[in-house]
């Protein structure tokens, strides 16, 4: 009987943790938990931050594109040259079009193209070579989200088709 008795006490002692085995534990499984959240939402603002940078890149290049189709097939470009905010030309239907920075957004009559969540700067260079030659225009814009982080920026030069091109 003392035989049993014995080995009861020597399992009871050994069949648990003690509390100082617990909160080891638990003060460790909360370390690693901390820095994987702390991980893992600097990763979901990572993702935030690119996805609105390729937005806005992707909202000035559709702009762009739009606006180098319509130059590249227009006549009578208006014959400044330098950096401006407007220029206006002659597109092929024969409707006057004017391209401008309008506040933080790029616009074709007054219209604006990019979306209102993205600030967007920059400007139009034309560089008028005179006679029979097309301007060539150079855009270059760049972007910023509402806190001022840059987004990104973009920048292309088109000139009209010489066949499309007549100057009034």
């Amino acid at each position: 009987m003392m035989n049993i008795a014995k080995n009861i006490k020597s399992v009871k002692s050994e069949a648990g943790f003690t509390l100082m085995e617990l909160v080891v534990a638990l003060s460790v499984f909360a370390i690693i938990m901390t820095v994987a959240a702390s991980i893992l939402l600097h990763s979901l603002k990572t993702a935030r931050f690119v996805a609105n940078q390729a937005g806005a890149v992707d909202n000035i290049a559709l702009a762009m594109e739009q606006m180098v189709r319509e130059v590249r097939t227009g006549s009578s470009i208006n014959p400044t040259n330098g950096l401006v905010q407007s220029f206006s030309f002659v597109n092929y239907e024969g409707e006057a079009v004017t391209y401008s920075f309008c506040g933080t957004r790029i616009c074709r009559n007054g219209q604006p193209l990019t979306a209102d969540n993205t600030m967007i700067e920059g400007g139009f260079y034309i560089n008028d070579f005179g006679g029979d030659k097309t301007p060539r225009i150079t855009v270059s814009a760049s972007a910023e989200d509402v806190r001022g982080n840059p987004l990104g920026s973009v920048q292309t030069t088109v000139s009209a088709r010489l066949v499309y091109y007549k100057r009034l």
